[in-house]
């Protein structure tokens, strides 16, 4: 589709982004000598840079190029409707500037200048900012910022995980989800295993049942092993120090999981129809279970094309790795799977917003053509490398 023509501009500008100030190469339309200026990273100092350019170009527009989509200085220069924002991938213009300067040397006034001379040059490569709709970038900065919630989450179960190991590993086989308020109120009331030895039976059947265990034959199971475990070691020295920083961690945990909760109430205040917390669980659920189908129909289908080499890995779960091995003959695999297969591999977004609470890309269809493709190549083009970009191709979903 062919792209409306841009109006004509009244000057061109190049930005070059840092955090306290910003260079600023300024060329009008009609003549030929550049000028260079700094702004300093204030939005007093841009409000005046702004309303300047306005009184010099009254009722023009002005072309801006900058290696920015989103942030601080994009947010400021949008609100006026006289700049038009064209921004660069910052790759090209380390391409660009590479290209003319074997030296690798840079500045940030040479790169303002640079992003001017594309902007100049090359001004059908570059395509306007268009932001989505409030609505739209409200969701998609919940959105962000939860991901970096739940990777925080993450960072500190692990951590978590990584203390326990020294001193009490039995909270681990206890607990296997360990990001929930029951696992935070346990290792807060019994950090060690000696202490919990010492709660009475009734106190840890209370206990449990008021975060909602409800099953007794999983009380029972996990009473019975606390009465029954070893200490891994009784050296102080080793257990005060990472029970502190258990306990420590805990606090944070405990934090992050109600940030955690309240941006998901947030984001579901934002979402067209109002869709209630409740709901969306429910479909990031169904999501979960519908692309472990799939990566499960799509690792059984390529291991009929490839013999596994399977490597065990030193973890709990006995996770595999699969590594490839050609086996199978042409003629075998294209009888197989014929030509006749659909040449690409479909990758399909849901139009739901909630899909943006899953994963950034929801897996609705893979077609294994890419695969067959790859195991029809030569003994020396079907390398390894061929064989994990086909098992990835639904993971990077």
């Amino acid at each position: 589709m062919k792209r409306p023509p841009e109006p004509e501009f009244v000057a061109f500008i190049g930005i070059d982004w840092a955090d306290a100030k910003h260079d600023v190469c300024l060329q009008p339309a009609n003549a030929s000598e550049r000028e260079f200026s700094v702004i300093v990273h204030r939005p007093e100092a841009i409000e005046a840079w702004a309303q300047e350019l306005k009184r010099r170009f009254p009722g023009g527009s002005i072309a801006v190029c900058l290696e920015l989509t989103q942030g601080p200085l994009v947010s400021a220069l949008a609100k006026y409707d006289f700049l038009a924002l064209f921004p660069v991938n910052p790759s090209t213009l380390a391409k660009y500037r590479q290209a003319f300067t074997p030296s690798h040397a840079k500045d940030d006034p040479t790169d303002a200048e640079l992003q001017l001379e594309l902007l100049l040059h090359h001004p059908d490569k570059l395509k306007r900012l268009d932001p989505p709709s409030r609505a739209m970038r409200t969701l998609q900065h919940l959105v962000e910022q939860r991901r970096g919630l739940v990777d925080d989450r993450r960072r500190i179960t692990n951590q978590i995980t990584c203390a326990l190991k020294q001193y009490f590993p039995q909270a681990l086989d206890w607990f296997q989800e360990r990001d929930t308020v029951l696992f935070c109120d346990f290792l807060e009331r019994w950090p060690a295993l000696k202490q919990v030895k010492h709660a009475r039976k009734a106190t840890l059947e209370a206990f449990f049942r008021e975060h909602n265990v409800r099953y007794p034959q999983v009380i029972e199971k996990r009473i019975r092993a606390i009465k029954t475990a070893l200490a891994l070691t009784e050296d102080l020295a080793v257990i005060r120090p990472h029970q502190l920083l258990a306990r420590a961690l805990v606090d944070q945990l405990r934090v992050s999981l109600k940030a955690i909760a309240r941006r998901l109430r947030r984001t579901a205040r934002s979402l067209p129809g109002r869709r209630s917390c409740a709901e969306i669980l429910r479909y990031r659920a169904r999501h979960r279970a519908q692309r472990q189908k799939t990566l499960g129909a799509l690792a059984t289908a390529v291991s009929e094309i490839l013999a596994p080499d399977v490597r065990r890995m030193g973890r709990r779960d006995h996770s595999s790795l699969v590594l490839g091995r050609r086996l199978l003959s042409t003629t075998t695999r294209q009888g197989m799977f014929p030509s006749s297969r659909p040449a690409s591999v479909g990758l399909q977004v849901g139009p739901d917003p909630l899909s943006l609470l899953a994963d950034p890309h929801t897996l609705r269809r893979v077609h294994l053509s890419e695969c067959v493709e790859a195991s029809r190549l030569p003994t020396t083009q079907f390398n390894r490398a061929t064989h994990l970009k086909c098992l990835t191709v639904a993971l990077r979903a």
